[in-house]
């Protein structure tokens, strides 16, 4: 790494010429029906120079692209035609957010012009959509918000249209605006195209790279909608059975519950957002994931609509603020607002009643009322990102509590970013305080477009405590190291049409210099013709558990194809050698085999995966554990509000040292009917079962529950 840091150049880089488009106001409502025929688009800014910029470098596309661009009183206007007259593009609709790599549109654009946060849409030829908002820890697809959209197919050429309200995205309160936009175009051929609105430089790492700047002048004619009125209602029903060594335990539970969330917009940058009784159910079911031999804690995303908005101004290296934690409140407000374009506040504040003592850790049983408040603060010191923060975050439970501060930020600097972090924790209890500390550094420099390096180091005291928070663990000190080859031809004609291969280092140790864990991973990936994808990681790990080193391996390999929308199969193997956790540690073969198959037709999509997961005895190959699982996605499309989602999973385990197996089934059907991201009816339908035997097969106790549920809420 000496030689990586005698290759930085510190001095400042020559800024890049990023151009600039004067969008015309014109004062005409359009429909959005996917027709570009009213007149205000003649009279509107006009592109039709895109270039491919992969696989090929800056070079003429395959297709013509036209890109339209004004603004009325409502908000930014985008239309696009985009010509195909040799390419069957896609024609099947997918539910929102769940997009796979075929023929789309995508537009990003950061109203505050400093690339700090992009909002982002991703359109198909079918109408079919997936939005979000993209930061420095990528694509956020939980986020929605309101715009209209539409498109229309014809033989040779599909249209898309969308109109983005300027009361839905948070704007700077100023007159004369620049915006940071972005307009790509995926083309599926032999290979997966992409085609970008100018060039982009390889060798540059700036969020500006390949975008363009939008110069909108904002009078007093626009129209804003300042209040919105959010009600909800669920109801439910749960029927609950179990039965354990004999002794019965059956029970009903019917719930209604009528919620209200307020939001009010004195101003283009500042939000206000309260929720009374809020539905904080996650309707969607949470990813699954493999449920033998994890020793660290399982993270599983956020979800739910009123802590996803603006999430992502919380966004540090260490995840401070894990909104899950908080589970369900009473009540929640939001603020935010923005400063001048340079100073951002943000706010959530929550309490939640009545909750158990066991939840901190306590030992006596008891309930207490929670309350959680957290107070973000960022400056943006440029337009590329840069910008420092600072947080604070305290729990209150009854007289305990437990706070954090912490300072973050980022520095971009030519080819080189650094991020820090610093934090303190504090907890005080009737049995004493604790203080702890973290502390996170990274330094990524990026060379040209074939090399690029970084080197983080970060630590986490044995007494940090941090109960609004995420972290797999505390008591370490830990140095990583990476250096990335990427390889992407000048031309598409070329067979290889990409290729990475990236080494990590890492060294992990506690507070009292105990290695904990140390080795390096390689990873290779390449893209070949017809969409073929393959890849392959190794990883050497000597481990320490229970105060002794393992020698851990792992060998994996995948291979996927995703050129045909009626066919995507991918395919993982895993071969390794690892440590089974437990009170008798030892190392064990593991074995991990993956079929997943994904499958659209028009208005019906399917996807299948299967896995077959096991650890047998390095000497006599006999199965210690074993876990297959296997889950079924299907989804019919009425139209481009309404769909039926039925989605079946079933585990079955065979755990011999924890002497039972657990066989697990849940299905869950969803009807869902969706005009816009706040006015939405879910009406579904949960069944699982849980089945307890000891290794002999031999009953020991099962639960199962059944459950229904109906969620409107309605945008006033």
């Amino acid at each position: 790494f000496c030689v990586v840091f005698y290759l930085i150049n510190f001095s400042s880089y020559a800024d890049i010429l990023i151009p600039e488009w004067d969008i015309p106001y014109i004062n005409q409502d359009i429909k959005v029906d996917g027709e570009l025929n009213e007149s205000a688009y003649k009279k509107a800014f006009k592109w039709n120079n895109f270039v491919q910029i992969s696989p090929g470098n800056n070079i003429s596309p395959s297709e013509k692209t036209e890109l339209y661009v004004f603004y009325n009183k409502k908000g930014l206007v985008i239309g696009i035609i985009a010509y195909a007259p040799d390419i069957k593009y896609s024609r099947c609709k997918t539910r929102r957010d769940d997009f796979m790599p075929f023929e789309h549109c995508e537009l990003s654009f950061d109203p505050e012009g400093n690339g700090k946060r992009f909002y982002f849409i991703g359109i198909s030829p079918s109408n079919s959509i997936l939005d979000g908002l993209i930061n420095d820890s990528g694509l956020h697809p939980e986020f929605d918000f309101l715009f209209e959209h539409a498109t229309k197919m014809e033989n040779q050429k599909y249209t898309i249209e969308i109109l983005i309200p300027f009361s839905e995205i948070s704007l700077p309160d100023i007159k004369q605006q620049i915006w940071l936009f972005s307009c790509r175009r995926f083309i599926i051929r032999d290979v997966l195209e992409c085609c970008n609105l100018c060039a982009r430089n390889r060798d540059l790492d700036d969020v500006r790279n390949g975008k363009v700047f939008l110069e909108v002048n904002l009078n007093k004619n626009i129209k804003r909608k300042k209040l919105k009125l959010i009600p909800s209602l669920v109801v439910s029903h749960l029927k609950h059975d179990e039965e354990f060594f004999g002794t019965t335990d059956n029970y009903n539970s019917d719930k209604g519950d009528l919620g209200l969330t307020v939001e009010y917009s004195p101003s283009t940058n500042t939000v206000f957002k309260g929720t009374i009784h809020p539905d904080f159910s996650q309707v969607e079911a949470d990813d699954t994931y493999q449920r033998v031999n994890n020793r660290y804690p399982v993270y599983l995303r956020e979800k739910r609509p009123f802590f996803m908005d603006g999430m992502e101004s919380f966004s540090t290296p260490f995840e401070l603020l894990y909104t899950r934690r908080i589970v369900k409140p009473e009540y929640g407000l939001k603020f935010s607002t923005k400063l001048k374009n340079k100073y951002g506040i943000y706010l959530i504040s929550a309490m939640e009643k009545d909750v158990p003592s066991e939840r901190f850790g306590y030992s006596d049983e008891f309930k207490k009322d929670v309350y959680w408040n957290v107070v973000r603060t960022t400056y943006n010191l440029d337009n590329r990102g840069s910008f420092l923060g600072f947080m604070a975050i305290e729990r209150n439970y009854g007289s305990d509590f437990n706070r954090v501060l912490s300072t973050d930020g980022v520095v971009k600097k030519g080819n080189l970013t650094l991020k820090y972090q610093g934090v303190i924790t504090t907890l005080s209890e009737k049995s004493g305080n604790k203080t702890g500390n973290a502390l996170s550094l990274e330094a990524y420099y990026k060379l040209n477009q074939f090399f690029d390096y970084s080197l983080s180091y970060s630590s986490v005291s044995p007494d940090y405590v941090n109960d609004a928070g995420f972290i797999f663990r505390t008591d370490f000190k830990e140095l990583n190291g990476y250096c990335g080859f990427h390889f992407s031809p000048e031309k598409d004609t070329t067979f290889l049409k990409d290729f990475n291969a990236d080494v990590f280092f890492f060294q992990r140790e506690d507070y009292s210099s105990n290695i904990i864990n140390h080795g390096y991973n390689l990873e290779i990936n390449a893209s070949f013709p017809e969409m073929v994808s393959l890849g392959a990681f190794y990883i050497q790990d000597d481990e320490m558990y229970l105060s002794k080193i393992f020698h851990t391996i792992q060998r994996i390999f995948y291979i996927s194809y995703s050129k045909n929308e009626k066919l995507v199969p991918v395919f993982i193997y895993k071969n390794a050698l690892v440590i089974l956790y437990g009170d008798n540690p030892q190392l064990v073969n593991q074995r991990f085999f993956s079929l997943s198959l994904k499958s659209k037709w028009r208005f019906f999509s399917i996807s299948t995966s299967f896995f077959v997961y096991s650890l047998s005895d390095r000497v006599t190959d006999e199965t210690i554990r074993r876990q297959k699982s296997i889950e079924v996605v299907g989804t019919y499309f009425f139209n481009d509000h309404t769909n039926f989602k039925v989605f079946y999973i079933s585990d079955l385990a065979d755990i011999r040292d924890y002497n039972y197996n657990q066989p697990y089934h849940y299905i869950n059907l969803l009807f869902t009917w969706r005009k816009n991201a706040f006015t939405k009816l879910y009406i579904g339908y949960n069944n699982g079962h849980s089945t307890y035997r000891m290794t002999d097969k031999t009953m020991w106790g099962f639960d199962r529950d059944k459950y229904f549920y109906a969620k409107i809420t309605y945008l006033f």
